[in-house]
């Protein structure tokens, strides 16, 4: 059966839209900023895919944002397709071009908005994860999960694991949209991008409550399978900087709605899921998460030698095993960190890996970027929370809860360890030995943290002396 080319099928769109506007060609060009012979070569079917910043202007003369104007579109080329061979029925798929020039065969109904979302093109390692996390994201109406969080440090490869997931599992979905927290933006601008993306008949949906709002979220989620993926979601939690103590997992003031969200699509039956990622879990992901139940973690761990092997390749550098597993072990295994330490070495040592490695034997593994990282992280520690982990770096191996509250004894951290332990393991900065109760730091995080801890004692005895010349002398 003919199916007409996508080019014809989006001029055809684009009259079909401006007519419905009531716009001229001219008016058009003018709102988008285009040039009016490249607009009469896009109503001609002269071009088949836009580039991306051409696509935004177009959504920008339309009046809409750039995913619903590539919803609207796929869907149309969706509902042509369908209407040039009738005999298709909705369980089989299509080959739809995808925004980037990507053609992917997915189900007859799919439509995505990639948002922010990474370029995967040099992802490397994480199969076994990559398998369990298609497992609860597809799994059966028995074992489906509705909740899904990546939880790691920054730099682990939270946000790229997501999109791989994403992409492998998408044709399993009528609709998918990514979304990044970075800008911390109010849940009600979400749900609202999420709502306008999603088949929504409620046309006044912009005028009603915003727990309305998610109760119509919640409704199509039923509908319609949906994958719903929020990135950074640490960018809404609570800092515990300047506070005695602050458990993680709290929410930033104005922001404790999203807790709200969580829990809703957690709680309430339907075929979709909502797929996040943050350096610190939700209180309401640890209340809800479960072995039998439909909210799961995982806590993102090392990138093994294969994984972190690749990554120093793709950077250029040259390397023996001995000194990759050095480079993985001192830097934890992070994706992040090695890609910067790749660079260093490429770039300032002449790409001579011993060099470099006796260099950081000598001074410090943790520098620039990577200390930023870090302090990205540590800086949102409450008082008692970098009291322990102060201790931690002194101790250097796994310690258990006892030693620890033994070693913290006449300190306020002492009644309050096991709060502060826990809340530690939700911001992905300590870490749980197997089938025990004791934990430790990882190499990078210990380097640093031990760094951190001389500079508080240099600080402190620097403000001692000065204070002691102060006093009065008797």
């Amino acid at each position: 059966m003919y199916k007409p080319e996508r080019s014809k099928l989006l001029g055809i769109f684009l009259k079909k839209i401006l007519k419905e506007k009531n716009l001229s060609q001219r008016q058009f060009a003018k709102q988008a900023d285009l040039e009016p012979y490249y607009v009469s070569k896009l109503v001609n079917g002269q071009i088949a895919e836009p580039r991306k910043e051409i696509r935004k202007k177009i959504a920008q003369g339309l009046g809409i944002i750039e995913g619903e104007f590539q919803h609207l579109f796929e869907q149309y080329l969706i509902d042509q397709y369908r209407d040039a061979d009738p005999d298709k029925t909705q369980s089989e798929t299509l080959n739809v071009k995808q925004p980037g020039g990507e053609v992917v065969r997915i189900n007859s109904e799919c439509v995505n908005d990639w948002g922010e979302a990474v370029d995967i093109e040099n992802f490397w390692g994480r199969k076994e994860e990559i398998t369990l996390l298609e497992a609860w994201i597809l799994g059966n109406t028995s074992n489906r999960c509705r909740l899904v969080t990546i939880l790691g440090m920054g730099g682990i490869g939270k946000t790229s694991i997501a999109a791989k997931v994403a992409k492998k599992v998408q044709q399993n979905f009528d609709y998918l949209i990514w979304r990044s927290l970075r800008n911390a933006p109010p849940l009600e601008d979400i749900i609202n991008q999420i709502l306008r993306f999603l088949p929504n008949k409620y046309e006044d949906y912009l005028t009603i409550s915003e727990d309305n709002k998610i109760i119509l979220l919640i409704d199509i989620l039923r509908k319609h399978r949906c994958l719903i993926i929020l990135d950074n979601v640490e960018s809404v939690l609570r800092s515990g900087e300047g506070k005695t103590q602050e458990c993680a997992g709290e929410y930033e003031l104005g922001y404790e709605n999203y807790g709200y969200f969580l829990k809703k699509v957690a709680e309430t039956s339907h075929e979709s899921c909502l797929l996040i990622t943050s350096r610190e879990k939700p209180k309401e992901v640890a209340a809800l998460e479960g072995k039998n139940l439909p909210v799961k973690v995982l806590q993102l761990s090392s990138l093994n030698l294969a994984g972190s092997k690749e990554i120093l390749r793709d950077k250029g550098c040259k390397f023996t095993d001995e000194q990759l597993k050095e480079l993985v072990t001192r830097y934890s295994g992070n994706p992040l960190a090695l890609k910067i330490v790749g660079t260093t070495v490429y770039d300032l040592f002449g790409n001579n890996v011993t060099e470099f490695l006796r260099e950081i034997q000598e001074a410090s593994a943790v520098y620039g970027d990577i200390r930023t990282l870090l302090d990205q992280q540590f800086n949102r520690l409450s008082d008692l929370e970098k009291q322990v982990m102060y201790r931690l770096a002194i101790t250097r191996e796994y310690v258990s809860l006892a030693q620890l509250k033994n070693d913290l004894r006449d300190t306020e951290a002492e009644s309050k360890i096991l709060e502060v332990i826990e809340s530690l393991l939700r911001r992905s900065l300590i870490e749980k030995e197997a089938n025990t109760s004791r934990f430790r730091q990882q190499s990078v995080v210990m380097e640093y943290v031990s760094a951190r801890y001389i500079e508080q004692v240099t600080r402190d005895l620097i403000e001692k002396k000065n204070l002691s010349l102060l006093m009065p002398t008797l």
